[in-house]
């Protein structure tokens, strides 16, 4: 069986989401965050929230390009 891999728009908030939410809910069910926003390593180093976090730096890629790969 694979496990669910919820995604921002499937939240209560969708994309608008906050990250503190975000890393709470990572805390809680013990998920990795995969994220292009630098905004959660400064948490991640300071906090160590989320549970685990993948940052993807894709340069200049826009999300489709990336969805594409």
């Amino acid at each position: 069986m694979t496990p669910s891999i919820p995604e921002t728009r499937d939240l209560p908030e969708g994309n608008c989401t906050v990250d503190e939410m975000i890393n709470q809910i990572s805390v809680h069910d013990q998920r990795v965050v995969v994220t292009k926003d630098g905004d959660f390593v400064d948490t991640f180093l300071l906090r160590h929230v989320p549970y685990k976090l993948l940052l993807v730096a894709t340069g200049n890629l826009s999300n489709k390009e990336l969805e594409r790969l």
